[in-house]
């Protein structure tokens, strides 16, 4: 259950803890099907994760992995966000 909500510049990436992970990875990419070997990582994320220095209007593709030693789960189901300066509100608001 990973989700990822833009902001200006950045977007922050959520997701449900996993049991029995000891940290997470973030796989990102400006293409569609990010994956463990497409993607550019991102160790020992915590969620959130503020993903900070990317371009408006850019969409970004973002997969999760959990890792317990030197086992790494198969990607989540992706999600992607869009970054702009004038970003929607959270839902809910």
């Amino acid at each position: 259950n990973v989700t990822a909500s833009p902001g200006n510049g950045q977007a922050s990436i959520s997701w449900t803890a996993s049991a029995g992970a000891a940290s997470y990875n973030i796989y990102w990419s400006t293409t569609a099907g990010v994956t463990k070997t497409s993607g550019t990582k991102i160790a020992g994320a915590t969620s959130p994760h503020v993903h900070t220095g990317l371009t408006n209007g850019t969409t970004y593709y973002y997969v999760v992995t959990a890792v317990n030693g030197s086992t790494e789960s198969t990607e989540s189901a992706g999600t992607s966000a869009t970054p702009s300066l004038n970003p929607p509100p959270p839902p809910g608001l």
